[in-house]
């Protein structure tokens, strides 16, 4: 049995989300982080660009399929109702492109995966499965074999899936929260080490999601410079990431510990991460293109405070009523939840006046809309020659926004969809994505009274340690490291994709690469000689369509709790 298994590939793939080399690299010369140093000194390393935008379920999306989004779907946060202007929330149901996960299973292939992001609800597979941070809690059925769920209860009583600390910052309490963010990474890497020491594996994933919070959240007690910056927390958290890396960097120690010297090892990132500062005046892109005669209301006045209330209410009726209660008001008011939710972002758009809005999606909203006849309901813009006319108009308009106080730029590029995409899926993108210029610009998208550019007052040193501020964001820049048998050794590479990681695993793996994956396999990492007698395979093999779900995958209480969760985080308003 031991020598069968010494034949056959096996890989372990570590997930660090928001991991960044911009924080590692002076740690890893300083030998704060031996464990990755020696996987990097053994192997091969380098960056690892991120999808635009690089939002977490599109990145981690394309990461699982191999596949840019005009192929999986998953373009935000939320996803656009064909035919509508309803939104609802993005998860792995709405997934069109098979995950690697399915497509070894279905080879016979042994996986196991514990908090893959955007995978609830959980798939079948040939071995184990816990979804991340789309599933609603503990209490849904968040793993497969569903059974699961009961073993992890007693083997570790209170899993968390992901910790939504917001209501700690509030109360200054950031102390307790690196500390609760870390026991559970804990026991994740306990259940991690349960199931890889259970049942005989072939590839094994596992993601820690605690550097890419803490990053949000403690930036800029980080950086001196950083506008937020304030002495007193700079004194108690200056070194809560770098911290929080060498705590990374122990358990994937832990990890390596299990596993013997055939196994492949790589270790990714998501995407990274860098300083932001929402203390500046930010633009609300709905807001200008109402300035700009592109967007028009039928109540205006009405809309800010109707959509807070409406969103406090739901938010209220959620944890105060009853269980009994919240069944009697859904029977009475059937699809309230969809339309509340709707009304919330698009509530009072005259939508035979309008042309383009910007889709809900985030904080740091990126996507628009154009309101396309034939496509939208109550479509405006003609196919074709004034489609195209408009959205080059859109496209000049905002590259040539700057900033009010600084005069700089605001935009670093306006992206048509067709330049970022394509596949089955394309239709569902945004016609335009907006990537603004080093990430330091807050933008929203919620219709307002407000002007244009809202005026915040800039803390400075006076910044409350209580008040909640993101100050870190993502970036493009993710890590990747990859060790074992024919992997260069202390071979650093520019960069490489993140739809790559995946062709990659197939070949270490043994496994020909499904030829309609986007992603290559990264020869220039592989040494020559092995190569040479390991040519890439590929397999013309088609994926098993997905087709949306007959049902909805939330109840209308588990969208509440995952919609707040998000919220919680900073990724939606």
């Amino acid at each position: 049995m031991e020598a069968l298994r010494k034949l056959k590939k096996r890989v372990l793939l570590i997930g660090l989300d928001a991991a960044t080399f911009d924080v590692m690299a002076p740690m890893l010369e300083s030998g704060k982080l031996p464990n990755l140093e020696g996987l990097m000194e053994s192997g091969s390393s380098g960056m690892l660009l991120s999808t635009i935008p690089d939002l977490s379920p599109v990145a981690w999306s394309t990461f699982a399929t191999g596949k840019n989004a005009g192929k999986h779907g998953i373009f935000s946060f939320v996803v656009s109702k064909p035919q509508s202007y309803e939104i609802s929330l993005a998860n792995a149901g709405l997934r069109r492109a098979e995950a690697f996960w399915r497509i070894l299973s279905r080879r016979g292939r042994k996986v196991g995966v514990v908090n893959m992001p955007f995978s609830y609800p959980p798939e079948e597979v040939n071995g184990y499965f816990v979804s991340g941070m789309d599933a609603p809690g503990t209490s849904s059925d968040y793993t497969y074999p569903r059974e699961l769920k009961s073993e992890i209860k007693e083997l570790l009583d209170d899993y968390t899936i992901d910790y939504s600390f917001v209501g700690s910052l509030e109360k200054g309490n950031r102390g307790e929260i690196l500390s609760r963010l870390f026991e559970a990474e804990k026991k994740r890497l306990q259940l991690s080490l349960h199931l890889m020491r259970k049942f005989d594996w072939d590839l094994f994933f596992v993601v820690f999601v605690a550097l890419d919070r803490v990053q949000h959240f403690f930036w800029h007690l980080m950086e001196p410079n950083h506008p937020l910056y304030n002495e007193v927390g700079g004194e108690r958290f200056r070194e809560a990431i770098p911290e929080m890396y060498v705590k990374m960097d122990q358990l994937v120690g832990r990890l390596l510990e299990a596993i013997d010297e055939d196994t492949y090892v790589v270790v990714m990132s998501d995407h990274g991460a860098g300083p932001f500062d929402n203390s500046v005046p930010h633009l609300n892109l709905n807001d200008f293109f109402i300035e700009k005669g592109y967007l028009s209301l039928t109540s205006r006045g009405a809309t800010g405070g109707i959509a807070s209330l409406l969103r406090g209410s739901r938010s209220l009726l959620r944890r105060y009523l009853s269980p009994k209660m919240k069944e009697r008001l859904k029977a009475l008011l059937p699809g309230a939840r969809e339309w509340t939710q709707s009304f919330t972002y698009f509530s009072g758009i005259d939508w035979e006046k309008t042309k383009a809005y910007a889709t809900y999606d985030e904080i740091m909203s990126r996507g628009i809309r154009l309101n396309l006849k034939g496509r939208e309901p109550q479509g405006i813009v003609n196919p074709g020659e004034e489609y195209e006319s408009f959205r080059e108009e859109l496209v000049q308009t905002l590259s040539q926004l700057r900033h009010p106080l600084t005069n700089l730029p605001i935009v670093d590029r306006v992206y048509r969809r067709e330049e970022l995409y394509h596949g089955e899926c394309f239709e569902q993108a945004p016609d335009l994505f907006v990537f603004w210029n080093d990430h330091a610009y807050f933008c929203g998208n919620a219709l307002t009274d407000k002007s244009k550019y809202r005026e915040v007052e800039r803390p400075g040193r006076q910044f409350k340690l209580t008040q909640i501020q993101r100050s870190g964001d993502h970036r493009r820049n993710g890590i990747l490291i990859v060790k074992g048998a024919g992997v260069k050794s202390e071979f650093d590479f520019e960069s490489a994709d993140i739809m790559d990681v995946i062709p990659t695993v197939f070949y270490l793996l043994g496994e020909p690469v499904p030829e309609d994956m986007d992603g290559k396999v990264l020869t220039n990492i592989i040494a020559g000689d092995y190569l040479s007698g390991h040519p890439v395979n590929f397999s013309t093999e088609k994926g098993v369509d997905r087709s949306p779900p007959a049902e909805q995958v939330y109840t209308e209480d588990e969208a509440e709790l995952v919609e707040e969760r998000l919220r919680n985080l900073g990724y939606i308003e």
